[in-house]
C-alpha cells in the first residue's frame, strides 16, 4: 500500500513536472519578446538621454559665453560709471572755481566801472582843452588836426566812441600840434589889408606863439599872435622893413642877423 501511494506520488511529480515545463515552453517566446522591447526602449532612452546631455552641454556652453559677456560688458559699464563720475566731479570743481572767479571779476568790473567813470570825466576835460587850445591856434596849425576835431564826439553829446579811441583823439591832436609848434614854417597866403583890399604875403609861423607876415613889396606888414580864445592878426606896416627882413633871413636870402620886430605877448 505504501508502495502504491510513492509509485502514484511519482507519477504525479512526473506529470507535474511535465506541465511545468510545457508551460514554460509555451512562455519562453513571450519573455524574450518583452526583453528585445525592454532593451529597445532602453536604448531609445539611453539616445535621448544623450541627446539631452548634449543639449544642455550646449546650453551650458551658450549659458557661460553670455555669462562671460554680460560681466564684461558690466565691466565696461562700470568704468564708463567710474569715468563719468570722475568727469562730474572735475566739472563741479570747474564750475565752483568759475564761480569764484565770476565773483572775483565782478569786483574787479565794478572797481574798473568806478576807475572808466573818472576816465571818462578826464577825457571830456582834455577834449574841451583841445577844442579850446585848437581855436587859439593859426588857420595852418589848425588844418592838420581839423579831420581829428571833426571825429571828436561833439562836447555834451552822446557817443559810442570808446575811451581808447578818444584818447587816441585827443593824443594824436596834441602831437601834431606840438610838432607844428617846434617848427618854423614860411607860408604864402592872403590877408587883409587896412583899407580891406586882399593882399599877397609871406607869413613865417615860429610854433604856435608868433607870426609875421609882409607883401614882396614891404608895404603891407603885421604880426600874428594867439590871443584869448582865437588867433588875431595885427598890422603893423610901420615895422613893414623888419619883417621883411626876417622872412628873408627865414627863407634862407639872407644870412642870420639880429631884427628888432614888434611882438605881442599874452
Amino acid at each position: 500500500m505504501k508502495h502504491r501511494k510513492s509509485i502514484t506520488a511519482l507519477v504525479a511529480g512526473i506529470a507535474l513536472s511535465g506541465g511545468v515545463m510545457a508551460t514554460l515552453s509555451a512562455v519562453a517566446p513571450q519573455d524574450e519578446k518583452g526583453i528585445t522591447d525592454k532593451v529597445a526602449t532602453t536604448r531609445a532612452a539611453l539616445e535621448k538621454l544623450t541627446e539631452i546631455q548634449k543639449t544642455i552641454s550646449a546650453e551650458k556652453r551658450d549659458w557661460l559665453f553670455k555669462k562671460q559677456l554680460i560681466e564684461g560688458r558690466m565691466d565696461l559699464i562700470q568704468r564708463e560709471i567710474e569715468t563719468l563720475e570722475k568727469k562730474t566731479a572735475d566739472s563741479k570743481a570747474k564750475i565752483a572755481e568759475a564761480d569764484k572767479s565770476t565773483v572775483e571779476l565782478a569786483a574787479k568790473l565794478e572797481k574798473l566801472q568806478g576807475g572808466k567813470e573818472v576816465l571818462v570825466k578826464a577825457i571830456v576835460e582834455l577834449e574841451g582843452r583841445v577844442r579850446a587850445l585848437a581855436a587859439r591856434m593859426p588857420s595852418v596849425a589848425r588844418e592838420g588836426i581839423e579831420s581829428i576835431l571833426q571825429s571828436m564826439p561833439a562836447e555834451g553829446a552822446e557817443t559810442k566812441l570808446g575811451l581808447a579811441a578818444r584818447y587816441s583823439f585827443v593824443a594824436g591832436s596834441l602831437k601834431m600840434l606840438g610838432k607844428f609848434h617846434q617848427e618854423v614854417l614860411v607860408k604864402p597866403e592872403v590877408r587883409v589889408a587896412a583899407d580891406g583890399r586882399s593882399v599877397a604875403v609871406t607869413t613865417v609861423y615860429f610854433g604856435c606863439g608868433q607870426a609875421f607876415y609882409c607883401d614882396d613889396n614891404g608895404s603891407i606888414a603885421g604880426i600874428g599872435t594867439a590871443s584869448a580864445g582865437e588867433w588875431t592878426w595885427i598890422p603893423k606896416n610901420e615895422a613893414a622893413e623888419a619883417i621883411k627882413t626876417l622872412l628873408e633871413i627865414a627863407r634862407g636870402k639872407k644870412t642870420a642877423e639880429l631884427v628888432a620886430v614888434p611882438v605881442r605877448v599874452q
